[in-house]
C-alpha cells in the first residue's frame, strides 16, 4: 500500500504543517496481499533497546505449529453466536494463514488503542496527505468499507475489542493484475498487543497479528500460484511501516500537538466528534509528555520493567494471555 513511509517525526511533523514527506506508492503492494494485507496495514519503528532490537529481527511465519497455536488462541467463547459462525467458516476453509512479524514500537498506548480502532484517521491522514489513493469509510459503529482505485473493494468489521486483544472479520473482491478474474475471500484478523512502561517512563507496546485468509474454492490455483508467494512479504513490510508511522505519530503527539491538530482539520472523511476525540488524544499524549507521563492511561494492567530494562519475556508474556 505504502512503498515508502518516512519513520522519524519530523516528515510526520512537516506534514503537519503543509509540507508533504517524500513517499512513494506501490498499487501492487495491497493488491497483491487480498485481505490479510489490508487488514495488517490499516493497523498499528523506534524500537526499545536491545531486546526490543532483537524482536525486531523477526519476520512473518505461516507454519503449521504457530498456525494452531493461533487457533487456540482465538477467544471464541467471548464471541456472539454470530461472530463465531462467521470465524469458523473462515478456519473451517481455510486457504492462507500468516503470521506477520512480531514488532516493539515505543508510542502512548492510547494513541495506539485509538488508532487501532479508529483506521479511518489513519488512513484519512495517507490519503489527505497524497500518500495513498486508498479510500476506508466508516459505514457503521463498527464496520468500514475499503475502495482501491483498481475497483478492489472490501468490508470489515471488529467482532471483538478490549485493550489487548482485537478481532477484525472481512470480506472482500480483489480485481487487480495478478489474477485473470476476481477473487472472493473472507478474512479474520487477530491483533494481540503487550504493553510494558519502561524504567524512564516511556511506553513499548508489542503487536502480533494472525492473519486467516479463506479464498473461494475455484480461486485458490490463483492464490497458490501468484498471490501467496508475495503476499506474505507484502503483508509483513505493509504491517511493519504501518507501526513505524504509528509510532512516529506518538512521537509527533509529544513534540508538536499542533501540527496535528492542524492536520485533523484536514481530514474530510472523519466526523467531527472523531476529530475532537483524536485532539483530545494528541492532547493527552502532550501532556503526559510535558509531565513527565504523570496522566492516567485508559489501558489497564501495563507491565513495569524491572531495572535494567524490560526483557524478552516480558514483552511476549503478555501476547500470551
Amino acid at each position: 500500500m505504502l512503498d515508502h513511509i518516512r519513520t522519524n517525526a519530523s516528515a510526520v511533523t512537516k506534514a503537519s504543517g503543509g509540507g508533504l514527506p517524500p513517499a512513494s506508492r506501490s498499487a501492487e503492494m495491497f493488491r497483491g496481499v487480498v485481505l490479510a494485507g489490508l487488514i495488517a496495514a490499516c493497523w498499528a519503528a523506534p524500537v526499545c533497546g536491545e531486546t526490543a532490537g532483537r524482536l525486531q529481527a523477526l519476520s512473518g511465519t505461516n507454519s503449521q505449529s504457530v498456525r494452531n497455536e493461533a487457533v487456540a488462541a482465538i477467544p471464541m467463547e467471548k464471541l456472539d453466536a454470530k461472530s463465531q459462525a462467521k470465524v469458523k467458516e473462515v478456519l473451517g476453509n481455510l486457504t492462507v494463514f500468516r503470521r506477520l512479524p512480531i514488532r516493539v514500537i515505543e508510542c502512548d498506548p492510547d494513541l495506539y488503542l485509538f488508532v487501532v480502532r479508529h483506521p479511518d484517521v489513519m488512513v484519512g491522514m495517507w490519503e489527505t496527505l497524497k500518500l495513498s489513493q486508498l479510500q476506508l469509510r466508516r459505514t457503521a459503529p463498527n464496520n468500514f468499507r475499503v475502495v482501491e482505485s483498481d475497483g478492489t473493494t472490501i468490508n470489515f468489521e471488529y467482532l471483538y475489542q478490549t485493550y489487548d486483544t482485537h478481532i477484525v472479520y472481512a470480506e472482500g473482491v480483489y480485481t487487480g493484475a495478478l489474477a485473470n478474474r476476481p477473487v472472493r475471500g473472507t478474512c479474520v484478523c487477530v491483533l494481540k498487543t503487550g504493553y510494558v512502561r519502561e524504567t524512564n517512563g516511556r511506553y513499548c507496546i508489542t503487536s502480533r497479528l494472525d492473519a486467516f485468509l479463506s479464498v473461494e474454492p475455484g480461486a485458490i490455483e490463483i492464490v497458490a500460484k501468484t498471490l501467496q508467494p508475495i503476499g506474505g512479504r507484502v503483508a509483513d513490510s505493509n504491517f511493519v511501516q504501518t507501526l513505524a508511522f504509528v509510532a512516529s505519530l506518538s512521537e509527533t503527539a509529544e513534540a508538536n500537538p499542533e501540527g496535528l491538530h492542524r492536520l485533523s482539520q484536514r481530514l474530510t472523511n472523519i466526523s467531527p466528534e472523531l476529530r475532537e476525540q483524536f485532539d483530545q488524544c494528541v492532547e493527552k499524549v502532550a501532556q503526559g509528555a510535558a509531565a513527565g507521563r504523570g496522566v492516567e492511561l485508559a489501558v489497564p494492567q501495563v507491565q513495569r520493567a524491572t531495572a535494567g530494562g524490560p526483557t524478552a519475556a516480558q514483552h511476549l508474556a503478555p501476547l500470551r494471555r
